[in-house]
């Protein structure tokens, strides 16, 4: 996972690894294993990071993306844009899409998309189920655009913005 630029990437969905890797991030963790079968280990604060940044290349371009992925093992291209808690008594909810569940504020054109909870109106990742998802509720999309989709974690901001593609 070293150098890396997204949490968008199949290898880490395909190890189940977006989620962990979210809440590390945003926590500051360096350390967590999944299923005593995965460890992943963030280097904060290296000694190697200390000394590289030193050099005259990271003397240069400080503040950037490159440097938070070189020097502190963050995703340079990662977007926490409305990656948020709410309260999910103020939503209803209305489908789901793979492993998204999409639900309505009640009382705002708001939308929340979080894990864990299906709704009896789903929709799976196949390509014609996608369609149907994609043609039925084709507003969401306009509502991501208005910035007016919260996400619970990267994880299903990934999966849901996938969905639209």
């Amino acid at each position: 996972l070293s150098n890396s630029n997204t949490l968008n990437s199949k290898i880490l969905e395909s190890i189940g690894c977006i989620k962990p890797l979210d809440e590390m991030q945003r926590r500051g963790a360096w350390y967590r294993s999944i299923d005593g079968l995965i460890a992943i280990f963030r280097y904060i604060d290296s000694p190697i990071s200390n000394r590289k940044q030193a050099g005259a290349l990271y003397r240069v371009i400080k503040n950037t993306d490159f440097v938070e992925m070189s020097l502190n093992n963050g995703f340079a291209a990662a977007d926490y844009e409305n990656v948020c808690n709410k309260p999910l008594t103020e939503f209803n909810t209305i489908c789901s899409y793979g492993n998204c569940t999409v639900m309505k504020h009640k009382s705002r054109k708001e939308y929340y998309v979080v894990d864990g909870i299906k709704s009896d109106n789903h929709y799976d990742r196949l390509p014609l189920s996608k369609k149907a998802f994609q043609r039925k509720y084709y507003y969401l999309y306009g509502a991501m655009l208005d910035k007016r989709v919260f996400y619970q974690n990267a994880e299903v901001k990934i999966e849901f913005e996938e969905s639209f593609k």
